[in-house]
């Protein structure tokens, strides 16, 4: 295996891979994803992994995406202070997995529609 980048991500899963007593491969099949691209996150390569990807991972971990997602974000040392973000977070978690994917898939449809309200047509 790759040498594990110091990166938060990469750190935490491959804690959560090794007390699951599981490795990139296994892991990948299990999460139903490409084994490169679990190797890229715990190699530290993956900049920005989606949150659908994660979701996977910590499924197939047994895990609360939550640990993942947290990792994911870089640490701006930013506290919640919003009331609607905190009801969206501790909603999460009494959600099935039925409706995480289904809210995971929506939000990723929100902000694929940003970037693709963003970016120019090609001519522009």
């Amino acid at each position: 295996m790759a040498k594990t980048a110091d990166t938060p991500l990469a750190q935490t899963l491959k804690r959560l891979m090794d007390e699951a007593g599981t490795n990139p491969k296994r892991l990948s099949r299990e999460a139903n994803l490409n084994e490169t691209y679990v190797r890229d996150i715990v190699a530290g390569r993956s900049k920005s992994p989606e949150a659908r990807r994660l979701a996977a991972l910590a499924r197939a971990l047994g895990v609360d995406v939550g640990i993942l997602l947290q990792a994911a974000e870089p640490n701006t040392g930013e506290l919640i202070s919003d009331p609607k973000e905190l009801i969206l977070l501790r909603t999460w978690r009494y959600l099935s997995e039925d409706a995480q994917t289904q809210a995971m898939n929506f939000l990723e449809f929100l902000i694929d529609g940003k970037r693709q309200a963003r970016t120019p047509a090609v001519g522009e």
